[in-house]
């Protein structure tokens, strides 16, 4: 990736501290799982639980000005939606069905999670291509006896790449069928972005030894690379990333692998090689325009990624986060943010095409920011966002306060500078926010509700 000439790195010089506001924002059910955003566009993944406590997921889309689209999407009962993924054509979702499950289709062929003519009482993961109007074009789909989980997503005009999880032996349904599915494996599947027929697959290692996090790709053509990023611990397994070797080494850390999108080939291995106890954010990866990617999340303790930065805060027995940019070579810069008295939790992370970076998340009392100052809270939990350029150097702060609690969770960032940045999370009590008619969430009901918002003010 570029350089940004002569601009200092990764320096304590402060940023801004912000006051938030929005263009618009909706409170929508209780757990909004991805965003998704392009073309002036915003696409959700949203699961609610109905009052018979079964689940129902919904994919919806908004453009830019906060207008819903009534004849796009689906929704779905007892299926929880995690993952979006756009290319040109589709939008791709993820998620995990109770059982067997029609989606909708807008047509007459079939989409359905599972097997074509018996129920099934496992937990299935699925990956689904929706097309214009948000119907699905096709669906494949996993199950195993004791689940799986749906671990990451992501496409590019070569693939649709998705990470899952599984217990026992598996099987799959759809247009890909794996020739075998070991038991308690974690599995990386790319499938064709037009049909959802097989393009590679590989075991990276046991279920209980590598944990798929986040899946970063460029959805533009000519993209060679897809990075996958997560956390893994060889003493609980041998970890072979799919490679033909196991992955040589005897601790626990973050990883970066990157494939090559046609064929799945192994292009290489990066750890973040410190000893200590670092874990990246579920949503925690993303791509600079120069191909480096950016990771987020939290560690405990003290830790040191690199030397050109200064040192990471002690974390002490807390939890802070860090972002950290690593390139072919390793890690370019780090950052950490926090303190050894609260939590300071990273859980999102988006990279727009000036190479703006992104980061939400919560925290308990204060969130040191250097030279920044700090943001405080005096409620239980608050939403933080995060905006750092492509060498480290913290741009801007803002904290999302409500009544109750506010957790920001997924952040996505269309075009560059000057265009929307969207942000969803979690709120208990209420949220206000300048620009907004009401607040988000409820003063109704102690429950939480997921929520959206498009912000102004943060580039």
């Amino acid at each position: 990736g570029g350089s940004g000439g002569g601009v200092p790195m990764c320096s304590e010089a402060p940023g801004a501290i912000l006051q938030p506001s929005a263009a618009w924002g909706a409170t929508l059910g209780f757990d909004v799982g991805d965003l998704t955003a392009s073309g002036n566009a915003l696409t959700a993944v949203v699961t609610d639980v109905l009052e018979d406590s079964r689940y129902q997921f919904t994919v919806a889309k908004w453009s830019a000005a906060g207008a819903r689209d009534g004849r796009y999407g689906l929704s779905v009962n007892d299926i929880w939606g995690l993952h979006l993924a756009a290319s040109k054509d589709f939008t791709y979702v993820a998620g995990e069905s109770e059982g067997a499950a029609n989606l909708p289709t807008g047509s007459l062929s079939a989409c359905r999670i599972g097997p074509g003519l018996l129920d099934t009482t496992f937990t299935t993961s699925f990956v689904a291509a929706l097309g214009p109007e948000g119907k699905c074009g096709w669906v494949w789909s996993v199950d195993a006896e004791h689940g799986t989980t749906a671990r990451g997503l992501a496409a590019t005009s070569e693939a649709v790449v998705a990470a899952v999880d599984v217990t026992d032996a598996g099987r799959s349904f759809g247009p890909c069928a794996l020739r075998e599915i070991p038991e308690e494996s974690a599995l990386l599947a790319a499938l064709h972005p037009q049909d959802g027929a097989c393009r590679w697959q590989h075991r990276l290692g046991p279920r209980a030894a590598v944990t798929v996090k986040a899946i970063a790709a460029n959805s533009r053509s000519g993209s060679r690379f897809v990075t996958v990023v997560g956390d893994y611990d060889s003493l609980s397994g041998e970890v072979s990333f799919g490679g033909e070797l196991p992955f040589a080494s005897e601790r626990r850390d973050v990883f970066i692998a990157r494939y090559v999108t046609t064929d799945g080939a192994l292009q290489d291995v990066k750890t973040l090689n410190v000893e200590g106890d670092q874990q990246v954010a579920q949503h925690g990866a993303a791509l600079l325009p120069g191909g480096d990617v950016v990771i987020a999340g939290t560690y405990r303790g003290r830790v040191r990624f690199e030397e050109r930065c200064p040192p990471l805060p002690d974390a002490g027995e807390t939890e802070n986060l860090f972002v950290a940019r690593v390139s072919d070579d390793g890690v370019v810069w780090s950052r950490g943010f926090g303190d050894a008295t609260e939590g300071q939790i990273a859980a999102g992370v988006a990279v727009d095409e000036a190479g703006s970076i992104y980061v939400t998340g919560e925290f308990s009392g204060a969130l040191p920011l250097g030279g920044t100052g700090a943001l405080t809270t005096s409620r239980k939990r608050a939403g933080f966002l995060l905006r750092l350029d492509a060498r480290g150097n913290l741009v801007s702060a803002a904290q999302l306060e409500g009544d109750g609690t506010v957790a920001l969770r997924v952040v996505a960032a269309d075009g560059g500078s000057g265009d929307p940045v969207y942000v969803a999370g979690a709120v208990t009590g209420t949220l206000e926010l300048p620009g907004l008619d009401k607040p988000l969430g409820s003063d109704g009901d102690p429950e939480s509700h997921g929520f959206i918002a498009r912000l102004s003010g943060m580039r």
